[in-house]
């Protein structure tokens, strides 16, 4: 079955599933990566130049440390800037020159008078040194030309009058241009290019915290193809340098008999979506001398499966030369973040075997992004009047040994303020011996006895950011970058589940479906909007439109609305590094205790509006959808990546009153209506009357001053319209989702 009629079938399925009333609750995969976005963001002018430097064995990476080539920035500590002038003048840059390259003199005459004699003299000019560089070639010291230029004038000058000075008619002029060279630095990076996703959040079970993921996506961050949803093809690459494989660092040359193998891990699917038969992960080397790649591995789509180890010998001499490289490639669906595959701890040396698949190391499996119970970040306000209430009593690390050996492990955490000032280092004492190839976690004690810690806002104002490090050590380890992960705690003005990066795209199939996710305020507070990620997840709806809406709290469950926006909204994808949109409330309101952030979507046709799914951080529990008029649980688990943001300590309204303006009181009938609605209001005024139509669009309006009125809508097509009446002396307006119905 290909793919597309298995789409067809599945909107039959879901048309059906809409007569029965029930909600199409969705998880798709993203269209496009914001954490790839920031990546290709380079600051300053000039041209970036990269000295790729030949590596030698070993090579080792287990993706804990990201060592692609990635866009340079200016500024950073790998990059030399230098300006380099295609023009000089004895020997120094200069704006432009103007010159002949013919002698130019200085005439004097002597008249005669007194007791000169009447005699002519003649001086030349002295020339200089014109120098022009080759800037816009490969070397811009290359000198491309050298010559001797004199002042374009001749002066004529008597001993009894004023100097003339006559200039030449065309003098030559040249220019000067100049270009700024980015020299940067490869020290420390193995792989020549960044199509592949270096993260932490995808794999389930890696051998190492770390891996390379390859999907739809292109080194941006974008679809391989915007335009065919079905396009299939080559996708992602991964590139090592050069290595010397003809001899060592030594000048010792390598042989056959050296028993050279390049192993690494696999894992189909993980956290994202599984390939499909049709998709595959491969492996090509490079053939120096043949300038060819050659395939060695492949593998075909599969479902969800653990980690596996592949071994590849070099039986061939082709690749043992000098600028051998391999690579990695897969075939997948070039329209968004699909057919996930992960690789990890590539390794390529000398005197292995087929069974050579143990590593002598103790890894870090998972990172941690949170101290606190429930939320990743909490307003500042919120959590300075009870710190206690927000902090773990432990948190857990994740851990393997991947050595035959057993390892006497010693651990640490470490917490200190972003700006310095502030560092404090808790070390566990008694860690048991590990067993070989063992899994295993480490209990870090937070509010518990001995150590008690809770992040001190006496550091701070209206905000606080930590940097919070865990660490680990054993010996012998044979790689040091993965016994190390940290993550910043953020204290500013909002509540976050999510651990800042999506996996998969939530949504629902379904006209005037609701989403809430439960959140908890535990002081009063006023909410200001809501942070939101939209990821355009293949099929692009920023057109869509919908009402953020604030619920309160029935028994677990949102109940009445606090608020709802007068004004739609729609889908806006970030591509910068802070990827959420601010969606700002009409009216701010008051909020404590539980409460429930969320929205109505208001197009006319059925529409996922793919909110960003962290799958790392589980709020199941808390995720509500409602398109029957009963609000359900998830199904999946995750967390939406909605945050809602409160205001800072310097902004506090003065004034309560001024958000409370009660609500205009209205009366608006027959309502479904054929022809007109009638307006009633309870007291009289100049009110503004506007209809708008579920996309959002103004499609009326007019103003009333009495209190009876009509609006007359025989004229509009049958659907949802949003009504609103707004008090134009006092502000204070109602709103009424009203229907047309023929």
């Amino acid at each position: 079955m290909t793919l597309r009629n298995s789409k067809i079938i599945l909107l039959a399925l879901f048309m059906v599933l809409g007569h029965l009333g029930v909600a199409q609750e969705q998880l798709f995969p993203l269209g496009s990566n914001p954490l790839q976005h920031q990546n290709t963001l380079r600051s300053g002018s000039g041209t970036f130049v990269y000295t790729i430097d030949t590596l030698h064995l070993p090579f080792i990476d287990d993706f804990s440390v990201d060592r692609l080539l990635h866009p340079a920035c200016v500024g950073a500590a790998n990059v030399t800037s230098t300006t380099y002038y295609k023009l000089y003048v004895d020997g120094s840059p200069v704006d432009s020159v103007v010159l002949t390259r013919d002698t130019t003199f200085t005439f004097t005459y002597d008249d005669g008078s007194g007791d000169n004699d009447g005699t002519l003299y003649r001086i030349p000019h002295t020339d200089f040194t014109v120098e022009c560089f080759d800037i816009n070639g490969a070397d811009p010291t290359a000198l491309s030309s050298t010559f001797q230029g004199w002042p374009p004038y001749d002066i004529y000058d008597t001993t009894s009058g004023p100097a003339d000075t006559t200039f030449y008619l065309f003098p030559e002029v040249i220019y000067q241009d100049s270009i700024v060279i980015n020299t940067v630095s490869t020290n420390g990076l193995l792989w020549q290019d960044n199509h592949a996703f270096v993260n932490a959040t995808f794999p389930i079970d890696p051998p190492t915290v770390g891996v390379a993921t390859f999907d739809g996506l292109d080194s941006t961050g974008y679809p391989y193809n915007f335009v065919d949803e079905d396009a299939q093809g080559p996708a992602d690459y991964l590139t090592s340098f050069p290595i010397n494989m003809f001899e060592d660092v030594l000048n010792n040359p390598y042989s056959l008999a050296d028993s050279l193998y390049l192993s690494f891990f696999y894992q189909p699917r993980g956290r994202g979506k599984e390939p499909e038969e049709r998709d595959s992960l491969a492996l090509e080397f490079w053939a120096p001398l043949d300038a060819e790649w050659n395939w060695m591995w492949s593998t075909t789509g599969k479902d969800l499966a653990a980690f596996e180890q592949v071994m590849i010998p070099i039986v061939d001499n082709k690749y043992l030369q000098n600028g051998f490289k391999f690579r990695f490639r897969n075939y997948a669906t070039l329209s968004g973040s699909t057919d996930h595959w992960h690789i990890d701890y590539v390794r390529l040396d000398e005197n292995r075997a087929y069974n050579d698949t143990i590593i002598d190391d103790l890894a870090f499996v998972y990172e941690v992004n949170t101290l606190l119970e429930t939320y990743t970040a909490v307003p500042f306000r919120h959590y300075e009047a009870n710190p206690t209430s927000f902090m773990r009593d432990t948190i857990a690390t994740y851990q393997k040994n991947l050595s035959s050996a057993a390892k006497l492990v010693s651990n640490e955490f470490n917490v200190r303020l972003q700006d310095g000032g502030f560092n404090t280092t808790f070390v566990d004492v008694g860690n048991p011996t590990i067993q070989p190839h063992t899994s295993f976690n480490t209990e870090h004690e937070i509010l518990a006895v001995p150590n008690t810690f809770v992040y001190d806002t006496a550091l701070a104002d209206t905000c606080m950011i930590f940097e919070v490090l865990f660490a680990h050590n054993t010996t012998p380890d044979e790689n040091r970058d993965n016994d190390t992960i940290r993550f910043l705690q953020k204290f500013t003005n909002y509540y976050a589940y999510d651990d800042g990066t999506a996996e998969l795209a939530y949504g629902i199939w379904t006209t005037g479906a609701q989403i809430a996710q439960q959140f908890n305020a535990n002081i009063t507070d006023t909410l200001r909007g809501v942070w939101i990620y939209f990821s355009p997840s293949i099929v692009d709806v920023s057109d869509e439109s919908f009402l953020l809406t604030i619920w309160g709290d029935d028994n677990g469950e949102p109940g009445g609305v606090i608020t709802q926006n007068v004004t739609f909204s729609r889908p806006t994808y970030g591509t910068a590094l802070n990827r959420f949109i601010y969606y700002p409330l009409d009216s701010p309101v008051l909020v404590s205790g539980r409460f429930y952030v969320g929205m109505l979507q208001t197009g006319i046709s059925p529409a996922r509006l793919n909110i960003g799914f962290d799958r790392n951080t589980n709020n199941q529990s808390r995720i509500f959808h409602n398109a029957t008029g009963v609000w359900t649980n998830t199904i999946f688990q995750g967390s939406l990546m909605m945050r809602p943001v409160f205001t800072y300590n310097k902004d506090y309204l003065i004034s309560v009153e001024e958000d409370d303006l009660p609500e205009l009181q209205v009366s608006i009938y027959p309502n479904p209506t054929q022809y007109q609605f009638n307006i009633e209001l309870m007291e009289r005024g100049n009110t503004m009357v506007e209809l708008f139509d579920m996309s959002g669009k103004l499609v009326h309006s007019s103003t009333m001053n009495a209190f009876r009125s009509t609006l007359d809508v025989s004229g509009y097509n049958n659907g949802i319209y949003l009504l609103k009446l707004t008090d134009l002396e006092s502000q204070r307006f109602a709103t009424q989702r009203v229907v047309v119905q023929k």
